[in-house]
């Protein structure tokens, strides 16, 4: 009977540690955190871009059309943000490995204080604790250190907005976080690209660079948001 209820703890001590070491590579691959989100419109729809950098648990890129729940406080800041100012997003703390994903237990919706400006820098608390709906993932890509050839921008919006987004896809260490809004207008009746590329340098391009690229006027471009410090 001794050795029996010996041989049953020896057992059940093995079984922890297997259970533990399981659990400990799960939580490896997660990434708990606050995520700091910018938080613009195009005057019909919100939307949030996480704040990156090349570490975990902040290493993914997303940009994501959201709600608030609270639909008069959507609804405003839906023309209210639409002049092309920023806000910013400080979210509770949850899984970003699951956020906008089509993972049985993804995050689809969080709370979150509202800024206005930067959280970080000086910003306004404006809203606490408000519910946000993800409507759509735009973009989501683990951030790699290796190396790129090209700065890629990718359209956030719809083609048909009167104000179009571009966000800058960051690969390759060090980058650069950038959002750009330029005016459908100026397109006149070409054809709206959802991407375009331009040579790669690890501080920015110019809106001249980027007039010349797509072939419109510098002043139909503005740079909304510009980030090189946390992506050194």
């Amino acid at each position: 009977m001794r050795k029996h209820t010996l041989f049953l703890l020896f057992s059940m001590f093995w079984l922890n540690i297997g259970n533990a070491e399981t659990t400990n590579v799960d939580e490896n691959q997660r990434r708990h955190g606050i995520h700091g989100m910018l938080l613009f419109s195009d005057g019909e729809q919100l939307y949030a871009s996480h704040l990156p950098m090349f570490h975990k648990p902040h290493d993914v890129q997303i940009v994501m059309a959201v709600n608030f729940a609270d639909q008069a406080l959507n609804s405003q800041l839906v023309s209210q943000l639409a002049t092309g100012n920023y806000w910013t997003l400080e979210p509770e703390r949850f899984d970003l490995s699951k956020l906008g994903t089509s993972l049985p237990d993804a995050i689809h919706s969080f709370t979150a204080d509202v800024y206005a400006n930067h959280f970080e820098r000086g910003g306004t608390k404006a809203y606490e604790g408000k519910q946000l709906i993800v409507t759509k993932t735009v973009f989501r890509q683990t951030l790699s250190e290796q190396p790129a050839n090209k700065a890629a921008f990718f359209l956030v919006n719809q083609k048909e907005r009167s104000t179009l987004y571009y966000f800058h896809a960051i690969e390759g260490r060090p980058d650069f976080d950038a959002l750009v809004a330029i005016q459908h207008a100026a397109f006149e009746k070409r054809m709206i690209p959802t991407e375009f590329d331009m040579p790669k340098r690890q501080d920015f391009v110019t809106r001249q660079e980027l007039a010349n690229t797509l072939a419109i006027p510098k002043d139909a471009i503005r740079l909304v948001y510009f980030e090189t410090g946390d992506l050194k």
